[in-house]
């Protein structure tokens, strides 16, 4: 599914990085597609590690992979959970729900720490 970036809309958090990075932001249209549709496409049997990191609108991507969550393409997600997720609303019983079949890490400044047994 190809399509443009929500033409003239940004992240949810568009409005607030300039005030919580201290920076000036710029917008750009982009083409998009959705990862189910590029795994498809592209006849992909397995990804062994996907990075996400869309500044808060990491459940939007998730809800474009839900194929591949489900068929278990992929091995291993690393996405950021932060700040930018206030703005979008997300919380992270939402990524729990979703990524039951996954064990959840967070990675942290001298340790990481797991939910979920193996």
């Amino acid at each position: 599914m190809l399509g443009k970036a929500w033409s003239v809309s940004h992240s949810s958090a568009y409005r607030y990085i300039n005030e919580l990075r201290q920076c000036n932001s710029v917008s750009h249209i982009v083409d998009i597609i959705d990862i189910d549709s590029f795994i498809s496409e592209q006849n992909i049997q397995k990804v062994s590690r996907l990075k996400i990191d869309v500044e808060g609108n990491e459940y939007s991507v998730f809800e474009g992979l839900k194929e591949a969550l489900k068929k278990g393409i992929i091995e291993i997600i690393h996405f950021e959970f932060n700040e930018m997720n206030i703005f979008s609303r997300t919380f992270f019983k939402d990524f729990y729900d979703l990524l039951e079949d996954y064990q959840l890490f967070r990675v942290l400044r001298y340790l990481v720490w797991f939910d979920r047994g193996a």
